[in-house]
């Protein structure tokens, strides 16, 4: 998934592993936002659900808002 401000590309990633979001270069899900930090949060399949953790940046990181 690609994310943009105010648009998105879906991928499909499975249900395993982790995901890094961020504007890393090497990031799983990189974000092009100024407003993203490098290393942004984590999106992982733990116990059969998914769980985002959030790698504190300073604007947060929020799901569905």
């Amino acid at each position: 998934m690609k994310c943009y401000f105010g648009a998105m590309e879906r991928i499909g990633i499975g249900m395993c592993g982790a995901f890094l979001f961020g504007r890393r270069s090497d990031a799983s899900i990189p974000l092009e936002h100024k407003s993203a930090s490098r290393s942004h949060a984590v999106l992982a399949w733990q116990h059969g659900d998914w769980h985002l953790m959030h790698k504190g940046s300073t604007h947060g990181s929020f799901i569905n808002g």
